[in-house]
């Protein structure tokens, strides 16, 4: 794993963010750039994710405070979380 976070990093800030959202969360690549801003939120006390799981089915999964801090310091609170991470 340090080799690809390593290459993840020298890719940008953005795959590297969201290397560490999938690691964090399980998310599927599909899953985690096709997230919105309002998809993150607080439910009883701890950070989660509203993805959209294969077959459509919407799930919460739960974020990392460290990274939901991230996604916040790094600038990535835009109405698409990851928008030209993967491309």
């Amino acid at each position: 794993m340090g080799q690809f976070t390593t290459a993840a990093k020298k890719a940008g800030r953005d795959r590297w963010l969201l290397l560490v959202f999938m690691t964090n969360t399980g998310c599927r690549i599909s899953e985690a750039i096709n997230l919105d801003v309002r998809d993150l939120y607080r439910n009883t006390g701890r950070t989660v994710a509203a993805v959209t799981r294969k077959g459509g089915k919407r799930e919460e999964v739960s974020v990392d405070s460290q990274v939901y801090e991230l996604l916040i310091k790094l600038g990535l609170m835009v109405p698409l979380l990851f928008v030209g991470a993967y491309n």
